[in-house]
């Protein structure tokens, strides 16, 4: 068993291994929106390339490839939270379905 599957609150509720998946993944997204709109703008293959040795710079300005990973990643990060939002729709479709049958 993971260990952050038992993790337990201050107010004694349990922080499930799930909502820490769920909330890494927010942040991950949060994290790739604040790249793309405050620190990309400037980014090309060029600066990529002459910032590639300058270890004051993050990954993010110097290596292309560390680019497409970070977009490839939140990509599929977004496709699995859309799945998500889906399925959590149709059991909610049939909930309701459900309910208005019995009335």
């Amino acid at each position: 068993m993971h260990r952050l599957q038992e993790q337990h609150h201050v107010d004694g509720s349990i922080y499930s291994y799930q909502q820490f998946g769920h909330h890494y993944q927010m942040a991950y997204l949060d994290y790739v929106r604040f790249l793309i709109g405050a620190m990309w703008g400037t980014v090309t293959p060029s600066t990529c390339h002459a910032l590639a040795e300058d270890i004051n710079q993050g990954m993010h300005k110097r290596s292309a490839k560390h680019l497409v990973c970070m977009v490839e990643k939140a990509d599929k990060v977004l496709n699995q939270l859309e799945e998500h939002v889906h399925n959590q729709n149709d059991k909610m479709l049939g909930l309701n379905r459900t309910l208005s049958s019995t009335c």
